[in-house]
Order: structure tokens, then sequence, then C-alpha cells
């Protein structure tokens, strides 16, 4: 397996002018560790950036010592190639356990006050859709049981248990 060191920090255009490769480049002293507690510097460089007028995101890989090939996409083409990193990731995780969401130790990715949208989803269920800013439209569907224990904890939380507001009713 390669090491590979990722850098979100440039926009296009640095990326793109040679002095921006080299800042890449020179900004590479991140080192992974290796498993026997060695360092090893990473096999392959990636650098992603946002143009300036948010149109495009270059994404440019580079073996280290090599010339970086660079990848230019607009929108439509960066949903594209989540998707498909989407399909690799869930092949990769097929038959693994899901994480346990009780842990501090999972890390979610948040969005807060997005548009959502629920539905039925016959013939047992319900689809509940958001728009996530780092994925797009996401959703999942949950069984009739779910949906159960999910009313059950909201209206005993917001419900039955409302918080306390500063104003006099």
């Amino acid at each position: 397996m390669q090491n590979i060191l990722i850098r979100l920090w440039m926009t296009v255009d640095e990326l793109c002018s040679p002095a921006g490769h080299q800042k890449a480049v020179d900004a590479g002293q991140v080192r992974t560790m290796e498993s026997d507690g060695g360092k090893a510097m990473p096999d392959v460089e990636m650098a992603i950036g946002v143009a300036p007028d948010r149109t495009a995101t270059a994404i440019e890989i580079a073996p280290v010592g090599q010339p970086p090939l660079q990848l230019v996409l607009d929108l439509d083409e960066l949903d594209r190639l989540i998707s498909e990193l989407g399909t690799a990731r869930s092949r990769m995780v097929e038959g693994q356990s899901p994480p346990d969401f009780e842990s501090e130790e999972v890390s979610i990715s948040i969005v807060g006050n997005t548009k959502w949208h629920i539905r039925a989803y016959p013939p047992t269920g319900a689809l509940l859709a958001f728009y996530h800013p780092k994925f797009g439209p996401v959703g999942f569907t949950l069984p009739r049981d779910q949906i159960a224990q999910i009313v059950s904890f909201l209206t005993e939380r917001f419900i039955l248990q409302p918080t306390q507001s500063a104003e006099k009713h």
C-alpha cells in the first residue's frame, strides 16, 4: 500500500503556477508513521484546490520526485468522482460491522440547518434525504421499528421535556 500525503489549502491558481507547485512540494515535509514506528515519506503527493471563482477544483497527483499530473473538474465532474469514490469505499467496507456511533472516537461529518426531505418508502419505511455540502444530496431509508425509536426519542426529548424558555408563558 502506498503512503499518500494530501494537501487541501491551495487555490487552483496557486496550484497551477510553478511557484504554487513548489510551495506544495516544499510543504511536503509531513511524514506518515508506519506500523514499525519508523517514519516514511509519502510515495504519492496529492494537492487539492478550489478556483477563486469556485467553478473548478484542481487535483494534482505526483509520485514523489516526478512531475505532477493535474485533473481540473467542474462541480458535476467532482460530484461524479465523489460518487465513484463512495462506491469504491462501500465495496471496501462490505461485510464489516458499522462503527459504534456511541463511541467518542467515531468521526461524523455533521451538517446543520440544511435542506432535508422525508417521504414514505414503501413497503415498510421512510426515506430521509438531506443536502450535505461535502457530498451533495444524500439519504437513507429507515424501517418502521427504527422510525418508532426516532419518534420516541424526539417526543421524549423535545415534547415531553421541552427546554426551558427565558420567556414566561
